[in-house]
């Protein structure tokens, strides 16, 4: 995803959150967005990313899980600095 989400200009300090129901097979029952970058295009590239490209995977590579469980997920924005573009991570440097 990062590759793909560089480049945006957003206020600084902008994150997102996305609530994932997973079911038991592993496979993504919902996305929700719980806060979402003020672009409106990033916002529409991230949920294409998460229903193109996100997979979960269980501990142990386990192929599925007891119950049905949620995740949540964030991301966040940081701003151009130098010759470096602005970028989205899910690490909170």
């Amino acid at each position: 995803m990062v590759s793909t989400s560089k480049g945006y200009t957003l206020p600084d300090a902008s994150i997102a959150v996305y609530r994932i129901k997973v079911n038991t097979d592993l496979s993504i029952a919902s996305i929700k967005t719980v806060q979402s970058f003020p672009n409106k295009e990033l916002r529409k590239r991230m949920l294409q990313i998460f229903k193109n490209e996100l997979k979960v995977v269980a501990p142990n590579k386990q192929s599925s899980i007891l119950k049905p469980t949620e995740m949540i997920l964030d991301y966040f924005y940081y701003a151009k600095e130098g010759i470096h573009q602005s970028f989205i991570s899910s690490w909170d440097l």
